[in-house]
């Protein structure tokens, strides 16, 4: 399974070229297990992968707001 910056390189790699270097289950894995950690460390419950709804997913704008006030510190 893929983490972290092999991950990301893989997710890049198949924006520049269109193709996937992996299977699309493999990445939605990788991401499903993200999630569940960052509920397990909110709820401090054991988080099962099959127990993730379809609402427990990653809000883009929410991230880009928290991002921008944090490293630009809402300059831009």
């Amino acid at each position: 399974m893929l983490q972290g910056p092999i991950l990301i390189a893989k997710f890049h790699e198949m924006l520049k070229t269109g193709k996937s270097p992996l299977p699309l289950t493999e990445f939605l894995e990788a991401v499903k297990i993200q999630l569940a950690a960052k509920e397990a460390r909110q709820t401090g419950k054991t988080i099962y992968l099959e127990d993730l709804g379809y609402n427990k997913g990653f809000d883009g704008k929410a991230f880009t707001e928290q991002y921008r006030m944090n490293k630009w510190k809402g300059k831009y």
